[in-house]
């Protein structure tokens, strides 16, 4: 966790901005000085900067992998969320 002031002009460039996926699940992702927002605060935050009248367009079609982008980012949660995510396919498949 983390909390940090950030200027609506740094959110919205479109060079901070991308489009994360994993298993079925894509939405939107901002760079914030090398750490990334992404899953439901991220979305949270592109609908409310729609809804200002402050999105600029950003490419919603490339979409880079989850894990491969919180491993090169300083948020250090990549190994944590893959542990979480294969102790619940081991729940699932009843491995």
């Amino acid at each position: 966790d983390w909390v940090q002031p950030v200027a609506i002009r740094e959110l919205v460039h479109p060079d901070n901005r991308f489009k994360l996926g994993f298993a079925g699940w894509s939405g939107p992702a901002f760079d914030v000085s090398g750490m990334v927002l992404w899953g439901f605060t991220a979305g949270v935050l592109d609908a409310l900067l729609r809804l200002a009248g402050w999105h600029e367009d950003w490419d919603e079609e490339t979409q880079f992998d989850l894990f491969r982008t919180l491993e090169q980012s300083r948020n250090g949660e990549s190994r944590a969320l893959r542990a979480h995510f294969a102790a619940e396919r081991k729940k699932e498949t009843g491995e």
